[in-house]
């Protein structure tokens, strides 16, 4: 075998052998909210009704979904008028938190999102139950949970 076909053999198993550690790592679970995260962005839209956050990471025990998009993008800002209503309509019941993640990027690093918007649905003791890319009608959001067997009654007042 020729030297240079050897170079070309060799970095070719390199780069497998990067590219498949890349793709562990990628896999892993994203960290738990209790790590040094800042605090959700309860509204980045002049419409969007600000909420006192319904979640303390402190102190789990309601359904969670967190949200990761930005105030720019066309489906978050959809999407604005549905996160505001669950969490007026299901407050105490299911936590609601949004991440700007063109604001502050480390959110978007830490929950390894891939496109936004991206809506991750926790169980009550916080478990990852799924995640879902791109515009999530109320009714998809809910059946979801549904799905998981999580069917949420609105709260007084709602």
């Amino acid at each position: 075998m020729k030297p240079i076909a050897k170079v070309i053999v060799l970095g070719v198993v390199i780069l497998g052998v990067v590219a498949a550690v890349a793709l562990k790592e990628a896999r892993k679970s994203p960290a738990t909210a209790s790590q040094d995260l800042p605090r959700p962005i309860l509204s980045t839209l002049a419409d969007e009704e600000p909420i006192p956050p319904t979640y303390d990471p402190s102190t789990p025990g309601i359904p969670r979904l967190v949200a990761l998009g930005a105030g720019a993008c066309i489906p978050c800002k959809a999407m604005a008028p549905i996160r505001a209503e669950l969490r007026r309509e299901y407050a105490g019941v299911l936590a609601m938190d949004f991440y700007d993640v063109w604001k502050d990027p480390r959110a978007g690093q830490h929950y390894r999102i891939w496109a936004i918007p991206t809506l991750i649905y926790y169980d009550a003791s916080g478990r990852e139950l799924a995640r879902r890319e791109g515009f999530i009608s109320k009714e998809e959001i809910l059946a979801t949970l549904r799905g998981f067997g999580i069917d949420l009654q609105p709260t007084a007042g709602a």
